[in-house]
């Protein structure tokens, strides 16, 4: 019965004969009462995701939401789209999926390349995601993606920079633009976005520990993104993010020679204060997007005698470089800002046997040592 008292009929066309279709109407019978039972729609895949981006447009960031609509819109919309919401099968999905990847591994001799393991298996996450909210507002009893196997992502080890290429890398960028940006990101182990981010204000050049000692510093409170061409700061992902890093000397140096050009160049350009008081600007006194960064670094790193990595490579050698040298992983894993311990050695577990090494000579060491005092004694 509804609300108002009235009886409800519902009538639902069943193929089959007289026994199957009491069968049918049993388990529909016992879905109802238990709160499983789904009114059956026409609604299509495409319809529903649709319908899905407009719930989350004001949920998730802008550059979450563009990323989300390009996947649906470019990739699954064009592939499943027209099926029905309800009618969709694991293996209608395992089927797109397979066709994905088998393009992505032909990369190399197809004019229009397919899509990783790695991105199909991203956009695995996003369609299951959309469908739990599907199965959330009574659209779906289940939800197919579940049964739906993602390409496996092979785990690759991360490359770094040891300290003599490292220095070599600064060595060539001294006096030029990008000499600030790449030595932060070396001595810091700060992500891109976060570089890109960074105000003045979030950087204490001055302060002091309570013993009256300098204790220079920065906070990580945004991060630079891009959405549509366009360098949008938002706020870190996780509280792990939001972190304080201290700094070396030599960066500290750095950062007061550069705010002084700066100011000048920006004088000079008859820019006035930057109202957003960033670190890093282009030529313009614009937000610099991120992406350009990185291809300004690969065309630098191309330059030198050095392993070709990405700007986010710097990340993984500051990281690299602080376990060789036996700094504790807690301290580690609070300055790469990640939420446990367990995340960094999952990471960087290629460390871990030089410092297994260490481990076992320090000891060897110690009771040779208390053994000798022994038998002195």
């Amino acid at each position: 019965r509804g609300y108002d008292g009235k009886r409800r009929q519902k009538v639902i066309r069943f193929k089959g004969n007289k026994k199957s279709a009491e069968t049918e109407m049993r388990m529909l019978l016992s879905e109802y009462e238990t709160g499983g039972f789904v009114e059956p729609s026409r609604l299509t895949v495409g319809e529903f995701l649709e319908t899905w981006l407009e719930h989350i447009t004001h949920s998730v960031s802008d550059a979450s939401f563009f990323r989300y609509e390009a996947i649906c819109r470019n990739h699954i919309i064009p592939a499943l789209g027209r099926a029905k919401l309800q009618k969709l099968h694991p293996l209608d999905v395992q089927k797109v999926y397979s066709t994905w990847m088998i393009e992505g591994n032909l990369r190399n001799t197809l004019d229009d390349p397919g899509l990783s393991n790695q991105t199909v298996a991203y956009h695995h996450r996003v369609f299951r995601q959309a469908l739990r909210q599907a199965v959330r507002w009574k659209l779906l009893t289940n939800n197919p993606l579940d049964d739906v196997v993602p390409p496996r992502v092979a785990k690759t080890e991360v490359k770094y920079l040891d300290k003599t290429q490292t220095a070599t890398l600064l060595k060539h960028l001294e006096g030029k633009a990008d000499y600030p940006i790449i030595l932060l990101a070396v001595t810091t182990a700060m992500r891109r976005g976060e570089v890109l981010g960074l105000r003045w204000c979030d950087a204490h050049l001055d302060a002091k520990d309570n013993k009256g000692k300098p204790d220079p510093h920065l906070r990580v409170t945004q991060n630079m993104t891009c959405v549509k061409g366009k360098a949008i700061p938002k706020e870190p992902k996780t509280a792990s993010s939001r972190r304080r890093i201290s700094l070396p000397s030599m960066t500290v140096g750095a950062f007061r020679k550069h705010k002084a050009e700066q100011a000048t160049v920006r004088l000079q350009l008859g820019l006035g204060r930057d109202p957003n008081g960033l670190l890093f600007t282009d030529y313009k006194g614009d937000p610099i997007i991120p992406s350009t960064l990185s291809r300004r670094f690969s065309r630098t790193v191309e330059r030198i005698d050095i392993p070709q990595i990405s700007i986010h490579g710097l990340r993984h050698s500051h990281i690299t470089q602080l376990l060789m040298e036996g700094v504790p992983i807690k301290v580690v894993s609070e300055r790469a800002g990640h939420s446990s311990i367990v995340m960094t050695l999952d990471k960087y577990g290629h460390v871990v046997p030089d410092m297994q090494q260490n481990a076992a000579e320090v000891i060897d060491a110690q009771l040779r040592e208390a053994l000798a005092e022994h038998a002195e004694n």
